[in-house]
């Protein structure tokens, strides 16, 4: 059984070396397949507009043609359009603007749930990211958005109770589409001992080949 933890860790510390690592894939982001919006505590598929055509708030679902796999993002380029058609897009790790970080720990898991929650929180991060402030926002038609948005900024500044880090967030970017963001699950404490220990374990091993030539 610890043979298997160790191969499991060192898997799992390859993984996110490998999160970390800027890298391009071929992504498909918001055609009219995989366009979601959180509703009912499930995703729906959703082909709401606003005004501008392109200024959607809401959760997008994001194809990785590169990988085969799929994620969920939220946009931090209000002024950009998503766009139907493949392109290659640039992984690297977020430096997030103050405030982010805070909002994807305490809300990003609440955003999921419901249809309000998931045009919330892309209204609260646009602002955060230098976006127009969520008042500004006159063609949101999800009742309660902008309220529940506001809210949740209110809270992000005022930092009375600092929250644990959740998510390492990757940013995913092409010069003329919308930048997205993707949360990735931060390890929990005993995963993280796993991926020492496989890590030792591998280095053990490395060193004990090299004795023995």
């Amino acid at each position: 059984m610890k043979q298997r933890h160790f191969r499991l860790a060192g898997l799992a510390a390859a993984a996110l070396l490998a999160v970390s690592a800027a890298h391009a894939d071929t992504l498909s982001v918001g055609n009219s397949s995989n366009v979601y919006v959180a509703e009912d505590g499930k995703l729906a598929t959703s082909l709401a507009q606003s005004s501008t055509g392109f200024h959607t708030p809401t959760l997008w679902g994001v194809q990785n043609l590169t990988t085969g796999t799929s994620f969920l993002a939220y946009c931090i380029e209000q002024g950009q359009s998503a766009v139907a058609a493949s392109q290659t897009y640039t992984a690297s790790a977020y430096s997030a603007p103050s405030g982010v970080q805070e909002l994807y720990d305490r809300f990003y898991d609440t955003s999921l749930k419901t249809q309000q929650g998931a045009v919330a929180f892309q209204l609260a991060l646009w602002e955060l990211t230098g976006g127009s402030t969520v008042s500004s926002f006159s063609f949101v038609q999800v009742t309660g958005a902008k309220d529940l948005a506001t809210s949740w900024l209110g809270t992000v500044a005022a930092d009375n109770d600092p929250f644990a880090q959740k998510y390492t967030l990757t940013q995913w970017s092409n010069g003329a589409y919308q930048d997205v963001l993707q949360a990735v699950p931060v390890p929990e404490p005993e995963t993280y001992a796993l991926m020492l220990a496989g890590l030792g374990a591998i280095g053990l091993i490395a060193r004990r080949r090299k004795a023995s030539r």
